[in-house]
């Protein structure tokens, strides 16, 4: 998986850089030569994917073991504490 908040996509196929097709042609390439799909988290998939982990981590009380679940479970903590 690669997960990133923002890929351009370009307004025409044939601009001379994009960050799109660079990504879809990694993929491409892991998939021909090495037999792995590779997964692409990004732009509104990587915002709903992030949300998800949000409220899960808004649910859950005991510490979570991974960084950017705890990280995320103290700022949904926070907001909550701070709403008015």
């Amino acid at each position: 998986m690669i997960w990133t908040p923002v890929i351009r996509i370009p307004k025409k196929d044939n601009t001379k850089n994009s960050q799109l097709r660079d990504v879809q042609e990694i993929e491409q390439y892991l998939e021909k030569e090495h037999k792995v799909k590779l997964e692409i988290i990004y732009n509104e998939k990587y915002l709903e994917c992030i949300n998800e982990l949000r409220e899960k981590a808004r649910n859950t009380t005991q510490e979570m073991k991974s960084p950017i679940m705890r990280l995320l479970q103290i700022e949904e903590k926070l907001k909550n504490n701070y709403k008015k």
